[in-house]
């Protein structure tokens, strides 16, 4: 076995897990190709642990686990970067839209503060907007929080420290970009009426029929091939064999794990023909569910219900995820997956304004306003690289990420 050293290019697994408001969110990020001469910082935690002592790391340790406390690899929180200005600071050549209380915004809107470009895109978070003044936060949302840290190396090869050109790459620093802006409620759900008093936040580009949408047949994958497995990957973690699921909004792809035995699986969509090429549906149902949200299954039927890459579209989510909850056995699990790609015109406003980890937490607040779950847990899947045959492999370099948020019936 080749042994980790200053020599070595590796790809590099990073898990990040943290606890906050008793909600678990759970991060992966792939550094594919970390190179251990350039990217391990010194002075840095991750040097701390890796520990290079006589150039090498012990030839059989592959995995190391460490625990981040506040202020050892996100900077401090500190109280003079909450910053009260007039509204006038914000630019007007960058932003035109409401800023609401709350929401993560680029940190370049914001002029006549030190320090602060306006090509800066890290997301701070508005605070309060209150007599033509507003407080923002310019702390990471992330920074009183300690860090579980899992690195788990792979494909270790020699190399790293022989290169020539390129840059430092801090693989910590990419995977903390975005986590933390889950933990936001955009809309405040909990204090809206069902009949949505958050400004039309639902409402879609087209809101004509849905059934006339989608009676044509559109058999194409909404994610690359490796973000499908991520998905996949996700799901195997919370179902079992011999289990009742229910795959909501369904298509002709399911993602479920094709290693796990199933009871039955009942695909509810749109499209019949869609759904009757999926090979691991035994029953389907069409239903539209923002016609009617009431599902067409007897209560405490199902031990699981996941929502593949369709959440967006939901005009009434909380009656949806109330009816979910109806459906699923006592401490059964709903399990919705999503991306950044959708069609545009079906999908729910908000949702397009919102940063992908704020989408996260949009969806956490479904779970909770519901007031039926418990056990509630985020994830994201990101940094792979995209597969060589997809179509979109000369213009993007990273697969799809994969977001999503898991939660159980309260027994």
């Amino acid at each position: 076995m080749n042994p980790l050293n200053q020599s070595t290019l590796a790809d590099l697994n990073i898990q990040i897990s943290w606890k906050k408001d008793d909600i678990n969110h759970h991060e992966q990020y792939l550094a594919k190709g970390f190179n251990f001469y350039r990217d391990v910082f010194p002075g840095t935690l991750l040097e701390s642990h890796l520990d290079f002592s006589n150039n090498k790391v012990r030839p059989d340790k592959r995995s190391f686990h460490f625990t981040a406390q506040p202020g050892e690899l996100l900077p401090s929180f500190d109280e003079k970067r909450v910053v009260t200005r007039s509204l006038k600071c914000v630019r007007s050549d960058l932003f035109t839209g409401e800023l609401a209380i709350g929401r993560f915004y680029p940190i370049g809107i914001f002029s006549n503060i030190p320090s602060i470009f306006k090509e800066n895109q890290t997301p701070c978070r508005v605070i309060d907007i209150k007599n033509e003044r507003i407080t923002v936060d310019f702390n990471h949302p992330l920074a009183r929080v300690p860090l579980d840290i899992h690195l788990t190396f792979s494909n270790p090869s020699s190399g790293g420290r022989e290169e020539r050109g390129g840059g430092c790459t801090d693989w910590l620093k990419l995977a903390l970009e975005g986590p933390g802006l889950q933990t936001a409620s955009p809309l405040n759900l909990r204090h809206t009426s069902k009949e949505d008093a958050s400004g039309g936040a639902f409402e879609r580009e087209d809101d004509a029929s849905d059934a006339q949408f989608y009676e044509v047949d559109r058999l194409v994958h909404h994610i690359d091939t490796t973000a499908s497995h991520n998905l996949t990957g996700v799901y195997e973690k919370v179902l079992s064999n011999n289990e009742m699921v229910l795959d909501l909004m369904s298509g002709w792809v399911s993602h479920l794990p094709p290693n796990i035995s199933y009871a039955n699986v009942i695909g509810l969509g749109m499209n019949r023909n869609e759904m009757e090429r999926n090979p691991q549906l035994n029953d389907v149902v069409v239903h539209d569910l923002n016609k009617d949200p009431m599902l067409p299954f007897e209560s405490n039927h199902f031990d699981q219900v996941i929502c593949s890459l369709s959440i967006e579209y939901l005009t009434q989510p909380l009656e949806i995820f109330e009816e979910v909850a109806r459906v699923l056995k006592p401490g059964g699990r709903l399990s919705v997956g999503f991306s950044n790609r959708w069609f545009p015109e079906k999908v729910i406003r908000c949702w397009k304004t919102l940063h992908e980890f704020e989408r996260i937490g949009l969806v956490l607040d479904y779970f909770k306003a519901s007031g039926q779950f418990e056990a509630l847990e985020t994830y994201s899947v990101r940094g792979y690289p995209r597969p060589m045959d997809d179509k979109y492999a000369d213009r993007l370099l990273f697969s799809d990420p994969i977001y999503g948020v898991t939660g159980r019936t309260m027994a």
